[in-house]
């Protein structure tokens, strides 16, 4: 995945308080030792009005899960953002694990617009979603998807209109939920805007850094609903802010020199965990593996209070998109190697890589679901399931 930036305007910035950044000197990273899983399940999407279609981002809901999806291999000529290609040739639908284990997909109505299904959470047993348009200037939009197969229902929640978020029409490139209400990263504006479910417009708060553009690229709430956290991939740093208040509180600088793509908040503990992958951007710009330019990718532990972060080195090979915490460790996607990576939480340090056994696959999104892991294989055009180690 390549990681161009898009012609996007910048918003209004915010100075907050930075820390120290930490060292990125050391030795290239070790090699990750490998495993071979089965997968437990495998599910097919099906196509969306004739078009083929691969799974993106999962969301769970209970014992439901939900995806978004694109045309694989159809991308954006504009420009790419750091987790993956906007489409070009929409598919506005959003898809759902039924009862009898087959995936059925729902078409957003064409009243309520276009675009492509992107990030994706739940709350209760609906589904709410990012969609994002492959033309910049028009606004993006948040839908909410629940009901039955049968009776779907799709509703418009926001459109981010300029104004809103910032001068530009808002794009809801990441999206994140204290269980009440949604915090919608815009990479468009470089801000993240809560909202109820209904629609409401609560609050707005910047991440921007003031010499550079922030280039959001996640945001999570932390485990007690008082603080949400903004990643910026081109800044290499992680961002808080107060929920009750709206203020910033603190900034920090991320270790070693790679970029943030994915943030995920631990569900019961203090601790957040990133993800971070320059292996493409920088594989062109240096051959030595010593370089502190060469590429970088690995699991990332951040304390709560922005006081500490740690880096875990993968290889300089791995492409990863998306991270998720389990009970005992941490996961995340290697989206050019058709592999997963798994970190301990109680003992940090080199992932182990995890085989499934399906080559050219593509996996992208993932996320935790009871005892087992549940990964969306873009290029596979299924979704995919391990047992939980």
């Amino acid at each position: 995945m390549r990681r161009l930036l898009p012609t996007l305007l910048l918003a209004g910035s915010m100075l907050v308080p930075t820390l120290a950044a930490c060292s990125s000197s050391g030795p290239p990273a070790p090699t990750p030792s490998s495993s071979t899983v089965s997968l437990d399940a495998r599910v097919d999407v099906p196509d969306v009005d004739g078009k083929k279609v691969g799974p993106l981002f999962v969301a769970a809901a209970g014992d439901t899960l939900w995806y978004t999806m694109q045309a694989p291999g159809e991308q954006l000529n504009a420009g790419t953002f750091p987790r993956g290609p906007v489409n070009s040739a929409d598919v506005t639908a959003v898809g759902r694990l039924e009862s009898d284990g087959s995936a059925q997909n729902f078409s957003v109505p064409d009243d309520i617009g276009g675009g492509t299904t992107w990030s994706i959470v739940t709350i209760g047993d609906t589904a709410y979603v990012g969609v994002m348009q492959s033309d910049l200037n028009e606004p993006g939009y948040i839908i909410s998807v629940s009901g039955s197969s049968g009776d779907p229902r799709i509703s418009l929640v926001n459109r981010l209109t300029p104004g809103q978020d910032g001068p530009n029409a808002g794009q809801p490139y990441a999206l994140a939920t204290d269980g009440t209400d949604l915090f919608v990263g815009d990479v468009a504006n470089d801000a993240i805007v809560q909202i109820s479910t209904s629609g409401e417009f609560k609050k707005k708060f910047l991440a921007l850094d003031t010499d550079q553009q922030t280039m959001l690229t996640d945001v999570a709430v932390s485990n007690d609903g008082e603080t949400v956290y903004a990643l910026g991939g081109e800044s290499n740093q992680v961002y808080s802010f107060d929920v009750g208040s709206g203020e910033p509180l603190l900034t920090r600088t991320l270790q070693g020199d790679a970029e943030p793509v994915a943030l995920a908040a631990s569900p019961d503990t203090p601790d957040l965990y990133y993800i971070y992958s320059n292996s493409v951007t920088n594989a062109t710009t240096t051959a030595d593996p010593t370089s502190s330019a060469s590429p970088k990718n690995g699991i990332g532990v951040i304390r709560s209070d922005l006081s500490d972060s740690t880096a875990n080195d993968i290889s300089s090979q791995a492409s990863l998109f998306d991270v998720a915490v389990g009970p005992d460790y941490v996961y995340a996607t290697v989206a050019n190697d058709s592999k997963l990576a798994v970190m301990s939480r109680n003992s940090p340090g080199t992932p182990e890589l995890l085989d499934y056994g399906v080559s050219d696959s593509g996996p992208y999104g993932l996320t935790t679901m009871g005892e087992h892991v549940w990964f969306a294989a873009q290029d596979g055009r299924f979704l995919g399931r391990i047992k939980q180690l």
